[in-house]
């Protein structure tokens, strides 16, 4: 176990064979740390601050393999890239840098009423799925402000529950979307294949709700697509929703 911060930057390979990181528990805080692992990354638990005062690459984790199950407390700038599977991703906050894999089984942001941590995320999310999951990303749960960032996810998502959206945070799912739960206020752009519950405890402001849309890295594509229930709490402001239109050529948009 190691106690203190530290910065160095970690190889792991094993000649002849793919190496394996087994499992990591840092009771201190990381910082300026860069990890190439060549194998699978086992459990990382980080009990301290990811405390950032560098660069966006300030903690880099990069595996050639799955990540079973990081942890860390208020991560401030960090970016996780592995080449196969997240399982559950958990940390109090983590305020912006990369999560990359194939699939992510969960991303759960807590917060820490103690530490008055609100449990933000900011961090872009990239998944690029596979053919053996159902689901690209299970669920995700953000117990603050999803403050920023692009999620781009190709392939379906479960479950995704927030506190609320900034007009900053931009997502597109492939695939559809099972369930939307915001407690606060949604802004931003989200679009999915289709979307079966739609539940905004607050207001929607200047956001874009989207399906049968696939906004991805190359061209946008508009297809046949639906919302499932549609809740919306509060009031609906300069928001565009629509389900299977082309903006370009169908002025049927929904606004408000």
């Amino acid at each position: 176990m190691w106690q203190a911060t530290f910065r160095p930057v970690w190889n792991w390979t094993a000649p002849g064979r793919k190496a394996t990181l087994g499992a990591v528990e840092v009771s201190g805080s990381l910082s300026g740390v860069t990890w190439n692992v060549a194998g699978t990354v086992g459990a990382i638990d980080v009990q301290g601050p990811v405390d950032v005062q560098g660069p966006v690459d300030d903690w880099t984790l990069v595996g050639a393999g799955d990540l079973q199950s990081p942890q860390a407390g208020d991560v401030g700038v960090a970016n996780v890239t592995v080449e196969g599977t997240i399982g559950t991703l958990r940390a109090q906050a983590w305020n912006a840098g990369v999560i990359e894999a194939q699939t992510a089984k969960s991303v759960v942001i807590t917060g820490d009423l103690k530490t008055d941590v609100p449990g933000d995320f900011g961090a872009s999310v990239l998944l690029t799925g596979n053919s053996d999951s159902r689901k690209a990303l299970g669920r995700a749960k953000i117990a603050g402000q999803i403050t920023g960032g692009t999620w781009l996810v190709d392939g379906s998502v479960g479950t995704l529950r927030a506190g609320s959206t900034s007009a900053d945070w931009r997502a597109n799912f492939s695939g559809s979307l099972k369930k939307l739960k915001i407690r606060g206020d949604f802004s931003g752009t989200l679009a999915a294949a289709s979307c079966d519950v739609v539940h905004i405890a607050g207001d929607v402001l200047s956001g874009v709700l989207l399906v049968g849309a696939n906004l991805g890295a190359d061209a946008d594509q508009f297809l046949a697509g639906s919302f499932g229930a549609v809740k919306i709490g509060g009031q609906v402001i300069a928001t565009t929703r629509a389900a299977g239109l082309d903006p370009a050529t169908d002025r049927r948009f929904f606004s408000g």
